[in-house]
């Protein structure tokens, strides 16, 4: 059991976080983090901003995220977009094994970077390659999962310092279909993101989280009419990630570092 209460002028707010049977729940209401693996990106998120206005401003973002429902909330879970792991499984090869061999590999996963973030999840033989049968597995482990949404965090730095006013967008592979929407989050004066998917909302109201899939990742700040991030990060992205509730990448602040 683990208890933080925090009270702050500036949101007339007071939240308590209790660890119990694997779950974060809020004291002003129902909405829940399920798994210690979550509990971990709350504490994640804390220590980032820090303590006083900061370490509040930190338990807002959390407090908004709208995650799978423990059996104890009075909402229930939020359903996930419907997927078929082996129709999701075929368009991903048809995408990216070019060689038609039967699997990503090599250059080809260079071009995938939201499969090549989740190689060691994936690869369960360790040939360094990945099939239809590996993703249709993670699909189904998406599918499989009490948790519907995660609670996704980025920290994004250029050149070692805190990228302010940018914006992050995770970009769902084109594999996935119409049914998983792209995520995005504005950067703080700390360069801190609090990510949330196209359309997710309950009772009229915009959560924060982002749906299980596999994401390409774009970074941009535009300052007087020029964008000061490389391509390489946006219009000709190498960033991607799998975000799934037994993600590790996921699992607390997600770091981009990035270099002119």
């Amino acid at each position: 059991m683990r208890n933080v209460k925090v009270q702050h002028s500036e949101f007339r707010i007071s939240y308590s976080l209790t660890r119990d049977s694997g779950c974060v729940n809020f004291g002003n209401g129902p909405r829940v983090i399920p798994s210690a693996s979550l509990f971990r990106q709350v504490v994640s998120l804390m220590s980032i901003t820090g303590s006083g206005a900061g370490f509040s401003r930190g338990l807002s973002y959390i407090a908004l995220l709208a995650v799978a429902g423990c059996s104890s909330s009075s909402q229930g879970r939020l359903e996930a977009p419907s997927l078929s792991p082996n129709s999701v499984a075929a368009q991903a090869m048809a995408e990216y094994d070019t060689n038609h061999d039967g699997s990503i590999d090599g250059a080809e996963l260079d071009k995938a970077p939201s499969l090549k973030s989740s190689l060691a999840l994936m690869d369960k033989n360790g040939d360094q390659k990945i099939t239809a049968d590996e993703i249709a597995a993670r699909v189904q482990a998406w599918k499989d999962s009490p948790i519907a949404v995660i609670p996704c965090v980025c920290l994004v730095t250029l050149d070692g310092t805190k990228l302010a006013d940018a914006t992050v967008t995770f970009v769902p592979e084109k594999f996935l279909g119409p049914a998983i929407k792209p995520a995005t989050g504005k950067t703080t004066a700390e360069g801190i993101a609090s990510m949330s998917s196209e359309g997710l909302e309950r009772n009229g109201v915009k959560l924060a989280g982002v749906y299980c899939g596999f994401y390409k990742v774009t970074i941009s700040k535009i300052e007087g009419g020029t964008e000061i991030v490389p391509d390489r990060y946006n219009t000709q992205t190498e960033l991607g990630l799998e975000v799934g509730p037994d993600v590790p990448a996921v699992q607390s602040a997600i770091k981009f570092d990035l270099k002119k």
